[in-house]
C-alpha cells in the first residue's frame, strides 16, 4: 500500500508541477528512495516495513496535500501579477556582496586561528575530538563558530551565483572550506553545497546531470569522512554503516519510548521556548542531542518527524508536514514569479528537505532561518552608502 501510494504521489506531483525542481516532487522522490532502501535491507533491523510505513505515507501525504492547497490558491485566488523585482535585476545585491566581502573574509580569518588552536593538529582524530567537545551541553560552545559558518555559507552561495568566479572568490571559498573542515561538520558542508547546486540549477548554470554527478561525488566524500571517523573499519561493516546514516532513523523512532511532555510543543517548538526562557521565565527546554538507541544498528537520529510525533502523535506527523509543504510551494511559486528572496530561501530550505530522513532542521533551526532571512533581505533591499563620496 505504501509503495503504491508513494508512486501515485510522485507521478501525480510530477504531472502537476512539471518540474524536477519542485520541492513537493523532490520530497516524494526522496522518501520513495528511503522506502526502497529500507525494503531491501530489512534484515539489518529489529522492525519490519509495516512498523515504519505509517510514518512515511502519512507525512508524504501531508506534505503533498499542503503543496496542493498552495497550488490551488495560486491558481484560483491570487491574481497573475508581475512582481516588480526581476530575478536578474541584482545591481544592489551585487554591490552589497562586494561591499561585505572584506567583512566576511575578516570574520573567518579572525576565528580560523581560534579553531586551529583548539584543534591542535589537522588530523581527523583531533578534529573529531574538537567536534565532540563543541556539541557537548547542547552545542553551546559551537554557537559562535556555527553562526559564522552558517552566515558565511549564505554569503558565499549568493556571491557565487551572482558573480563570475575570480581569484577573490576563490580565496574566500578556500578559507571557508578549511574552516568547515576544521569544525568537522558534514551537515554544514551539505548546507553550503545543496543551496548552491539548487540555485545554479534554477538559473540554468548547471544541468541536472552535472548536479547528479556532484551529488554522487559529495556522497562519496561523506562516506570517506565517515570511514575516517571509524576506528575499527572493515569492508564488511560498510553496508551497516551506510544504513545507519541513511535509513536507521525511522526504525529508531518506532522503537523509541514516548514519554509524557511537560507542555504542548515541548519538542517541536524548542527554540521558541528557549527564547522565552531567556526572558527570565523558568521553562524546561528539550535537549537538542538525542539519546542513542539500538535498532540494532546504533543511531541517535530519528528523522525530522521525531518532535512532531513525540508532541502530537500521528496527527503531528500529518499536520506539520502539511504546513511545511504549503510553505515550500509558496516559496516555489513566488520564485517562479521572479521574487529573488523566495528563490534563495527555497534553495537553503532544500538542505532541510534533503535532511528530512536524518534530522529535524525546520523548527530546531528557527533562529538560523531568521538570521538567513534577515541577511538576504538586508543584502537585497538595503542600500549602504558608506563609501559614497559627494
Amino acid at each position: 500500500m505504501t509503495l503504491a501510494l508513494l508512486l501515485i504521489l510522485l507521478i501525480a506531483n510530477s504531472l502537476l508541477y512539471r518540474s524536477p525542481l519542485n520541492p513537493i516532487v523532490i520530497q516524494t522522490g526522496l522518501w520513495l528512495m528511503y522506502y526502497l532502501i529500507f525494503w531491501q535491507n530489512q534484515a539489518y533491523f529489529a522492525v519490519n516495513l509495516q512498523d515504519i510505513a505509517p510514518f512515511i505515507w502519512i507525512s508524504c501525504l501531508g506534505f503533498s496535500v499542503g503543496g496542493l492547497i498552495c497550488w490551488g490558491l495560486y491558481q484560483k485566488v491570487l491574481p497573475e501579477i508581475t512582481i516588480p523585482e526581476p530575478l536578474y535585476d541584482n545591481t544592489l545585491l551585487v554591490k552589497n556582496l562586494f561591499l561585505f566581502y572584506p567583512l566576511v573574509l575578516l570574520s573567518l580569518g579572525l576565528t580560523l586561528p581560534m579553531v586551529v588552536k583548539e584543534v591542535g593538529q589537522f588530523s581527523w582524530g583531533d578534529i573529531q575530538e574538537l567536534r565532540n567537545t563543541l556539541v557537548e551541553d547542547d552545542g553551546k560552545r559551537f554557537g559562535l563558530y556555527g553562526l559564522i559558518q552558517t552566515l558565511s555559507s549564505v554569503y558565499l552561495v549568493l556571491l557565487l551565483t551572482h558573480t563570475s568566479f575570480s581569484w577573490r572568490n576563490g580565496i574566500l571559498l578556500i578559507v571557508f572550506l578549511i574552516y568547515t573542515y576544521l569544525l568537522g561538520s558534514r551537515g554544514q558542508l551539505i548546507f553550503f553545497v545543496v543551496p548552491l547546486a539548487y540555485d545554479l540549477l534554477w538559473k540554468n548554470k548547471i544541468s541536472i546531470g552535472q548536479a547528479m554527478i556532484g551529488a554522487l561525488s559529495l556522497i562519496g566524500f561523506m562516506v570517506l569522512i565517515t570511514i575516517g571517523r571509524t576506528q575499527d573499519f572493515s569492508w564488511e561493516s560498510i553496508i551497516p554503516m551506510l544504513l545507519t546514516y541513511s535509513v536507521a532513523s525511522l526504525p529508531a523512532l518506532s522503537l523509541a519510548s514516548i514519554d509524557p511532555v511537560p507542555y504542548l510543543g515541548y519538542n517541536t517548538f524548542r527554540v521558541i521556548w528557549l527564547w522565552i526562557g531567556r526572558l527570565g521565565f523558568n521553562i524546561p527546554v528539550a535537549p537538542v542531542i538525542s539519546e542513542w538507541i539500538s535498532t540494532p544498528l546504533p543511531t541517535n537520529t530519528y528523522s525530522y518527524l521525531k518532535p512532531y510525533y513525540m508532541d502530537f502523535g500521528m496527527v503531528g506527523v500529518f499536520v506539520l508536514p502539511l504546513l511545511l509543504g504549503f510553505v515550500y510551494n509558496l516559496l516555489y511559486f513566488r520564485a517562479k514569479r521572479f521574487h529573488i528572496i523566495s528563490c534563495y530561501l527555497l534553495g537553503f530550505l532544500m538542505y532541510a528537505l534533503l535532511m528530512q530522513p536524518i534530522e529535524e532542521q525546520y523548527f530546531r533551526w528557527l533562529t538560523n532561518w531568521v538570521y538567513i532571512l534577515f541577511i538576504m533581505f538586508f543584502l537585497k533591499k538595503i542600500e549602504i552608502k558608506w563609501f559614497d563620496i559627494k
